[in-house]
């Protein structure tokens, strides 16, 4: 079951197929050295070789956004709400935005 699910990911998740057969990067052995790493590995060894190597940062990026940015988003978001749609007035507006 593990090796199918790395093999082939998740369908409708964020988990992409990662054997060559699938369109992923890795053959049958560097699947199974995977599983090994998975079931048999120091986490904490790994870790650090993985960020020693460059692939991942050792502390999660984080981002500061300015009170005033928020508040602009703020009045941007209110001023298309009150928009009309293009029923009413027979032109396309944009009614609404979605913020991530």
């Amino acid at each position: 079951m593990l090796y199918k699910t790395i093999a082939r990911g998740r369908y409708d998740t964020a988990m992409p197929a990662w054997s060559v057969e699938d369109g992923g990067p890795l053959n049958q052995a560097q699947i199974e050295s995977v599983i090994a790493l998975i079931q048999h590995g120091d986490w904490a060894t790994t870790r650090l070789v993985v960020a020693d190597l460059g692939f991942a940062p050792r502390v999660p990026a984080s981002v500061v956004v300015p009170l005033e940015t928020l508040k602009q988003r703020q009045t941007t978001m209110a001023a298309v709400a009150h928009v009309p749609s293009s029923r009413q007035s027979g032109r396309i507006f944009c009614r609404d935005s979605t913020s991530y």
